[in-house]
């Protein structure tokens, strides 16, 4: 398992530089065949390499061509089925991580979209709520003028507010 833990990073390593994307996915194809093809002949000859030496601590008789032999007799398309696995996993961990990159800058856009648009409502309503309050003081101003003033007053007020309240959001 140890170096199936240093062949995993070797692959994810290769995938980072061959990525199967569009566009390049053809020679990155091939460069992963030829990985699936070669790491498990490397792991072949590593256990042969462990194995031996276990066996030869131990007082057995060992043969290095034998143990090689039943590597690709019995395990070579199990572990070229473990790389394709591992392959699978960092493909579908980029292609993972590009679709939640890609829904994180869709939800900043639509945020900054709806903020536009508020910022746009408010700037069109702002003129006519003005003008409309400036229109019913001057019309209040000969008949009630100390209704006149209060309204005055208050749009004085809600405009510090708004003006406020804009501040704080940009």
């Amino acid at each position: 398992m140890l170096v199936w833990a240093i062949f995993t990073r070797i692959i994810a390593f290769i995938l980072s530089r061959f990525p199967l994307e569009q566009g390049v996915w053809p020679k990155s194809l091939a460069i992963l065949i030829a990985i699936s093809l070669i790491i498990p002949l490397l792991n072949g000859v590593i256990d042969a390499f462990f194995n031996g030496t276990v066996y030869w601590l131990y007082g057995y008789d060992f043969s290095f061509g034998h143990s090689i032999r039943d590597h690709l007799t019995f395990e070579y398309f199990q572990h070229v089925i473990i790389s394709w696995l591992v392959i699978s996993f960092f493909t579908g961990l980029r292609y993972y991580e590009r679709y939640r990159e890609r829904t994180l800058r869709a939800a900043k856009l639509e945020f900054q979209l709806s903020q536009a648009q508020l910022h746009s409502l408010r700037m069109q309503l702002n003129p006519h709520f003005l003008f409309n309050t400036l229109n019913t003081v001057s019309a209040l101003v000969e008949e009630q003028p100390k209704l006149a003033r209060r309204v005055l007053a208050s749009l004085g007020d809600l405009l510090r507010s708004s003006l406020d309240q804009n501040q704080n959001l940009f």
